[in-house]
């Protein structure tokens, strides 16, 4: 599913769409509030993609070569299996 093309423009289209639209028309303020919600639920998960998309580049580039070299991890595991930090990592940086 590519989040852009599926969900983000169809709506974008159908806000903007309206914004120009020169005739008459309608919307409740409970629809306003819906989209509003929606815009912050879509902003909350690109910020957490674009974390987790940040944590497998740094695994990627910093922490995978060791492994390619020699066939293990010399460091402390510094992200879970799910791409966030590790908890060892977050009591350092604290």
């Amino acid at each position: 599913m590519d989040v852009q093309d599926d969900v983000l423009e169809p709506m974008m289209q159908s806000v903007f769409t309206a914004l120009n639209y020169p005739g008459e028309q309608t919307i409740t303020y409970e629809q306003i509030g819906r989209l509003g919600a929606w815009a912050t639920d879509i902003e909350t998960t690109l910020d957490n993609l674009q974390r987790l998309a940040k944590n497998m580049q740094e695994a990627v580039l910093h922490d995978l070569p060791p492994i390619a070299m020699s066939g293990r991890n010399p460091h402390v595991p510094r992200f879970n299996q799910y791409g966030g930090r590790s908890d060892s990592v977050r009591s350092m940086l604290a």
